[in-house]
């Protein structure tokens, strides 16, 4: 045993074996978590780049936002076109009515940047949701290492 009072440092081979037994697993398990956080970091940056500025140039977003905006004015869902000058007056199904309405009120709130920063949790929140998902299958960096070209494939290209 060492005896921190005497100072004597003989110790048994096998209380050293244990000791540093101990050592290495903790030591493991730090390197684990680390290596683990590292990967998370990784993925969270890059979902946070992977939505830009080229999304506000997305076509759609302007007719999702003006719909919305229609919606909350009128407090009924649009039956007709009334948009677009080919088709307006013609039978229109909205089936994105609910979307349009929550995108209208944070673009209200916050405006295109606010649009962006949801877009961004809402792909957090479903990589998170993954993630979860496949930890109950393996570890947390297996899950991960699985996860990013699941991100990568949902990133748009155009």
């Amino acid at each position: 045993m060492i005896d921190l009072a005497t100072n004597d440092t003989e110790a048994r081979p096998s209380e050293l074996g244990k000791r540093s037994q101990r050592g290495l697993a903790f030591r493991g398990q730090y390197d684990r978590r680390f290596i683990d956080a590292l990967w998370l970091v990784c993925l969270f940056t890059l979902a946070i780049v992977s939505v830009g500025p080229r999304a506000s140039f997305e076509g759609d977003l302007w007719w999702h936002l003006r719909t919305g905006d229609w919606i909350l004015e009128h407090a009924t869902v649009p039956w007709r076109d009334t948009f677009a000058w080919t088709t307006n007056g013609k039978a229109w199904i909205d089936y994105t009515w609910a979307f349009d309405v929550l995108w209208c009120g944070i673009f209200r709130l916050w405006h295109l940047h606010g649009i962006l920063t949801a877009t961004v949790l809402l792909r957090l929140a479903w990589i998170g949701a993954l993630i979860v998902l496949l930890t109950q299958y393996g570890s947390l960096l297996r899950s991960t290492i699985i996860a990013v070209p699941v991100l990568l494939a949902t990133i748009p290209l155009a």
